[in-house]
């Protein structure tokens, strides 16, 4: 079978939480989603719901049921919930996860559309003009006798309209692979010291900082120990964000408190002070989630003030080329009034 779909695992989870919530067995919430589901949800999903009865027939595990119809990570976590019994929050901590995650993937590509949009204007209209605008000069005064500044247009314009547009998008696209490549393998001192302070890597950072923190409530919560807990957050997680969860085992290791054995430049000033102070008491998970959501907040803040800065600048820059063409024009007609 194949995995879940995201839509549908969230909506999965969100109908287990409800129906163990109102203390309904998980085998007849399960039956229950597929009865009243069939009609509604796709024909896989509902096989899928299917598989997961039968395999609790002969195994009463949610765990065992769900290996290889959802992520690897998330059948971990599940596991975690249902060997510490609160089956129920810990399928919700995922759920919210999930949707915290997405909501965050889709703010940061909103933030990047208006400035792909102005820039697509941008080449559209300085084409437009070298295509259709200046070639009617051509007849009353040659290009090499233009002004330098309509020259340089003109031949961009032309240049973009035989091709260079799909350069430019082969360039960005490659830029992009490469800084997801680095994002993800990228490790050491001129990452933690230099890298990790500019786009995008440290928004990566904070999206692994906020996701490490709800991780970690979540799994505390279920009774882990944190040194286990880390572990199982490092399952399949990148190399960048593995070397610093190694770091954190290795000082754990040699008995360094929270605040010194979490130090590996992942977690703020202000979130190690306070792992510290709280640590010893009983309430730590509803901190450390606190944290989390504390994260989330201000990752989202610093997104639409990304948008903002993006936005203005593929404004300004639309602006520069609208008054780059204008001048060019008349720079243009002042040397055809002086050649006449």
């Amino acid at each position: 079978m194949k995995i879940i779909s995201k839509k549908y695992r969230l909506e999965l989870y969100s109908m287990l939480v409800d129906l163990l919530n109102d203390n309904i067995p998980l085998y007849d919430a399960l039956n229950k989603i597929q009865n009243e589901g069939v009609g509604i949800y796709d024909k896989n999903f509902i096989k899928s719901i299917e598989l997961i009865k039968d395999r609790m027939k002969s195994n009463s595990s949610l765990t065992d049921a769900l290996t290889g119809l959802i992520p690897d990570k998330e059948v971990l976590m599940i596991n975690v919930a249902e060997n510490s019994g609160k089956i129920s929050s810990g399928i919700a901590a995922i759920r919210k996860n999930i949707i915290d995650a997405d909501e965050i993937k889709s703010k940061a590509i909103s933030s990047m559309i208006t400035p792909s949009v102005m820039l697509i204007v941008t080449m559209v209209v300085i084409a437009g003009y070298s295509v259709k605008v200046f070639p009617t000069f051509e007849s009353v005064l040659p290009v090499s006798r233009w002004p330098g500044v309509t020259q340089a247009l003109y031949n961009l314009g032309f240049s973009l309209y035989e091709g260079l547009w799909i350069k430019v998008i082969i360039f960005v696209a490659i830029f992009i692979t490469i800084l997801v490549f680095m994002s993800k393998n990228i490790t050491g001192n001129f990452r933690d010291g230099f890298l990790d302070k500019l786009p995008p890597f440290n928004f990566v950072k904070h999206i692994a900082a906020t996701e490490f923190l709800a991780n970690m409530s979540m799994l505390l919560d279920s009774r882990v120990p944190f040194k286990e807990g880390l572990d199982i957050v490092d399952h399949k997680t990148t190399r960048w964000l593995s070397s610093h969860l190694q770091k954190m085992k290795a000082n754990m290791q040699e008995g360094l408190d929270y605040k010194q054995a979490l130090d590996t430049n992942l977690l703020d000033k202000k979130m190690l002070l306070t792992m510290a102070v709280y640590s010893e008491l009983p309430n730590f998970s509803d901190v450390m989630q606190k944290l989390a959501i504390e994260a989330n907040i201000n990752l989202h803040k610093k997104i639409a003030t990304l948008a903002g800065v993006m936005k203005n600048i593929s404004l300004i820059t639309l602006a520069l080329s609208v008054i780059w063409i204008f001048g060019a024009i008349f720079s243009l007609v002042d040397k055809l009034s002086s050649s006449l």
